[in-house]
């Protein structure tokens, strides 16, 4: 049987505090370690996060950080062994790779995240204006003034500015990453993370899957593939262009759409700013 990260994690863990009585929060740490077969990594990272905000630079706090790298690391090998398409991952994601299909076939892939991103932004704003907590609140703000300005990198009007004060949208999709780590590291182990953690985990997820969707046609991806022949630096130019569109098709945006999807209904709001979205550019509403 293969030794995994968390595997050496858990021995660690017992060898340093050996004593039959542990101290509360590295039973926890041990909890979340037997918690990995049927938790999402998500919600364990939280509560990992959660225990080293409370500890700090102890050890205790350094053992749960130990814990995420741990965590990390065999998610990632997991990831590289067995990539994840939509055509993989049961029918319902396949369905709607086959819904957009023509929307990122068209080059507008890309518009459609973005679109979808705004409009879970609007939705889950407006039942909820004058009953805010602080902190949703001001997540929200966060979303929407980042969303645009990655609707503003996109459109090409970064480069009005300074060069010094230019971002990407590489730029955006690691802020949206860490809003959405935020959100949850601030879950307490063996407490459920409050709904508003989630509405702002899934729409800072959204965004980043949106910036890192192509934009690319693809009659654009037949030529680049016949200019390629005999250039061996064009073909790989190509082949990565191709990759980026596939990713699109088959990953990024279907995950997108049905999580934003699955949300809406979770929260029980109305999901039709989604798919007139979908209609808008050339794809099939569910």
């Amino acid at each position: 049987m293969t030794t995994t990260y968390l595997d050496l994690y858990r021995e660690a863990l017992r060898a340093y505090w050996a004593e039959p009585v542990k101290p509360a929060d590295v039973a926890n740490l041990h909890r979340l370690c037997e918690s990995v077969l049927y938790t999402a990594p998500e919600l364990l990272m939280g509560q990992a996060w959660g225990i080293f905000e409370e500890h700090g630079d102890t050890e205790i706090g350094r053992a749960a950080v130990a814990f995420t790298w741990a965590l990390a690391l065999d998610h990632k090998e997991a990831c590289d062994k067995a990539p994840v398409r939509a055509d993989d991952d049961g029918p319902e994601l396949a369905a709607i790779a086959s819904d957009v299909r023509p929307v990122v076939d068209a080059g507008k892939g890309r518009a459609l995240a973005f679109e979808v991103v705004r409009a879970m932004i609007w939705i889950f704003m407006a039942p909820v204006a004058g009953g805010f907590s602080p902190w949703l609140s001001q997540r929200f703000a966060d979303l929407a003034r980042w969303c645009a300005r990655a609707l503003d990198i996109d459109a090409g009007h970064e480069a009005k500015l300074d060069p010094a004060d230019r971002l990407s949208l590489l730029d955006v999709a690691g802020i949206a990453d860490r809003i959405a780590s935020a959100a949850l590291c601030q879950a307490r182990a063996g407490l459920p993370v409050p709904f508003e953690r989630w509405v702002v985990f899934d729409i800072a997820t959204a965004l980043r899957r949106a910036c890192g969707c192509s934009d690319m046609k693809a009659e654009i991806l037949t030529v680049h593939r016949m200019l390629a022949a005999g250039s061996e630096d064009i073909a790989q130019a190509a082949d990565e262009l191709r990759d980026d569109f596939d990713h699109t098709a088959n990953t990024l945006l279907p995950l997108l759409i049905r999580d934003a999807r699955r949300l809406c209904a979770a929260a029980k709001v109305d999901v039709a700013p989604i798919e007139a979205a979908i209609a808008r550019h050339g794809g099939r509403p569910s």
